[in-house]
């Protein structure tokens, strides 16, 4: 893992394998790099992959907010950059991270050479009523946690509830990484600020457009349930 700023704070970087293009993880709300962790082994055999957390969760410093999903397009940019990982990248985003995938190769098409979507938020879908509402009703939890987390209570409740629901395919490791990571203030600051980015983004994410002949691949988990990853403590 590294340690790279990206102009006055700083994210976690993990990149393992060789070759080209660069493989670029990109998260969803409330995940850390380590969720990746399959995935990245079992890219790492045939190419050169990267797993980042992005601001406020994992290792990574919290950024600047309030932000939008355009701002965290460019914070991806100078992590590839002031690593020193050259372009073309080939962009997986996973839920929410799917519309920081979108963002970035709008803001930067030249160095993308394709794009994966794993259950990702799809941009017309986001500012339907309905998932505005969906969105409304997990941020009171959200704010709740803030405050909660702000005065320790967070590490008490994970203390309680050691059984909390982690996949099975993470590793000890990942998981005491995650469980420190949920505890900490700047994490729900985090997971807040993704859920008042979407609205705060839509002039931007409208704007998208297609993506052309760029390579594309979607992959779905099978449920119909296309929401943002949104932690919740009850």
């Amino acid at each position: 893992m590294t340690m790279v700023d990206v102009g006055g704070f700083r994210l976690s970087l993990s990149c393992s394998g060789e070759g080209c293009p660069q493989v670029v993880l990109i998260s969803g709300s409330g995940a850390i790099a380590a969720t990746w962790e399959l995935v990245q082994s079992g890219i790492s055999r045939f190419a050169r992959v990267c797993a980042y957390d992005r601001a406020g969760f994992g290792a990574s410093d919290l950024g600047p907010i309030p932000s939008t999903i355009s701002d965290r397009a460019e914070q991806l940019c100078l992590l590839l950059k002031n690593a020193g990982l050259k372009s073309p990248y080939l962009l997986v985003g996973m839920s929410y991270g799917g519309l920081i995938a979108r963002a970035f190769h709008y803001q930067y098409s030249e160095k993308v050479c394709g794009i994966a979507m794993i259950d990702a938020l799809e941009e017309s879908f986001v500012y339907r009523p309905e998932f505005a509402e969906r969105v409304a009703r997990g941020r009171d939890e959200i704010l709740a946690n803030v405050r909660k987390a702000r005065f320790g209570l967070m590490h008490l409740w994970l203390l309680k509830h050691r059984e909390v629901a982690l996949p099975e395919t993470f590793s000890d490791v990942s998981k005491r990484q995650f469980r420190a990571s949920f505890a900490r203030l700047k994490f729900w600051k985090a997971v807040l600020d993704d859920a008042d980015s979407v609205p705060r983004s839509e002039s931007v994410v409208r704007k998208f457009g297609s993506l052309g002949d760029l390579p594309l691949a979607v992959l779905r988990h099978g449920k119909d349930d296309p929401s943002l990853v949104l932690p919740t403590m009850t």
